[in-house]
């Protein structure tokens, strides 16, 4: 007799919107949303918006060489000194890669820049913990 486990293992959540994900699957109430409104109920879009506004940043990781371009290039700008469109240039596909192609941003606005190496520095601190590098 064959008996098959159910896999038990949950992928890690990038964020609230696969957090939500994860408990409307095991409650049920996603099944039920899909029969009443079909597959195109929105829940993927919700889904992307949430992880965009609301990471989950400890499931995020930056490669050695990503983390190596934010302390060259991020730690300085965060520190105050003058951030460039050369490093802007850099951060961009770093950005990308950590965020799973999101775009950072395109502008030199400095606020939305700040906003941006925040978020990256949140990742690169977990990055080197994981490591064990911090």
């Amino acid at each position: 007799m064959s008996t098959s486990k159910k896999n038990t293992r949950r992928k890690k959540s990038k964020g609230l919107g696969d957090t939500i994900e994860q408990v409307t699957e095991a409650t049920g109430i996603k099944a039920v949303v899909k029969a009443v409104a079909g597959d195109d109920c929105g829940c993927n879009e919700r889904k992307a918006l949430l992880n965009e506004l609301f990471p989950n940043y400890e499931n995020l990781e930056m490669s050695e060489a990503d983390r190596a371009t934010f302390e060259r290039v991020g730690i300085p700008a965060l520190a105050g000194q003058p951030f460039t469109a050369e490093g802007r240039a850099e951060l961009q596909p770093v950005y990308a890669r950590v965020f799973e192609g999101r775009k950072a941003p395109d502008c030199a606005c400095g606020m939305a820049w700040r906003r941006a190496l925040q978020r990256l520095e949140k990742v690169y601190i977990h990055s080197c913990e994981e490591e064990g590098s911090l």
